[in-house]
């Protein structure tokens, strides 16, 4: 919902970009675009040399995630195990997408992808950096990188 949206990032006072803090001035949402005015970036030539640049927040500006929704940072280097008990890996990286992709390696160095999807999943505990996945699921939808 762009209501939501414009709502959601009108309620952010600072964001990060490498690092270095910069106060949000304004915020405009088009169709597929989300537009930021930040202090520090007087003009539009400077702001071209930010595009495509990583945009985050600190956890106290976060926005709330519903159940079943996870902060990418909360499973980096989080084990994953099958529910046979098996130890698949730890979580390298995680590809944003309309399904995340995620990117674990193993014991033995090599990675192994697979998308993030509800019906592979059986929990998962950021407090304590563990998820545990449908071994069946997991072996239909995981392939080695």
């Amino acid at each position: 919902d762009e209501s939501v949206c414009q709502e959601n990032y009108n309620k952010l006072k600072e964001v990060y970009i490498d690092e270095v803090a910069y106060k949000v001035l304004s915020v405009r949402i088009s169709v597929d675009a989300i537009f930021v005015s930040l202090s520090q970036i007087a003009d539009r030539t400077m702001a071209e040399s930010y595009r495509g640049k990583l945009l985050t927040v600190s956890r106290e500006d976060a926005i709330p995630l519903e159940d079943g929704r996870y902060f990418i940072a909360d499973l980096l280097g989080a084990k994953v195990y099958l529910d046979d008990g098996s130890e698949v890996g730890i979580i390298k990286d995680i590809t944003p997408s309309n399904v995340d992709i995620f990117s674990v390696e193993r014991n033995d160095k090599k990675m192994v992808l697979f998308p993030f999807l509800k019906d592979s999943i059986v929990s998962v505990d950021t407090d304590n950096k563990k998820v545990i996945l449908k071994s069946e699921r997991f072996k239909q939808i995981s392939v080695e990188d």
